[in-house]
């Protein structure tokens, strides 16, 4: 039980998750502002591309205040947006020119996507944590 005490707590992994996730969160309305700036032409393709930033970006936030919060809940609602992020940018690839940049892209997003929703799922620290 001392063991498991100690796992307890935003530390390691955790830690490093939350404070990727409040830079993220911080950044992040830069490049919404500057995609709408930018959109020539307001067709389905631009505004799926910026709808989905903009509900990702809610969902990083709502994600990140309950894994602050330690609520009970934070990890599944992380796991469901790390799904919902890795689901758009499925959609994206399949939307996109399929450069070599976005094939090792969309590669590198779903594999990290899947090693947290791994890490939220079976970690030890968030077990004793949530």
């Amino acid at each position: 039980m001392q063991k498991q005490k100690n796992l307890a707590g935003i530390r390691g992994w955790l830690l490093f998750y939350a404070s990727y996730s409040i830079v993220g969160v911080s950044i992040n309305p830069y490049y919404i502002f500057k995609m709408i700036k930018e959109v020539l032409e307001w067709d389905l393709e631009s505004v799926y591309a910026i709808g989905s930033y903009i509900l990702l970006e809610v969902l990083f936030i709502i994600s990140l205040f309950n894994l602050l919060k330690k609520n009970k809940n934070g990890p599944l609602i992380t796991i469901i947006t790390e799904l919902v992020a890795i689901l758009f940018e499925i959609i994206d690839f399949f939307l996109s020119d399929r450069t070599l940049y976005d094939v090792l892209d969309s590669a590198l997003i779903i594999i990290v996507g899947m090693i947290w929703i791994l890490y939220f799922r079976y970690s030890k620290r968030v077990n004793a944590t949530f």
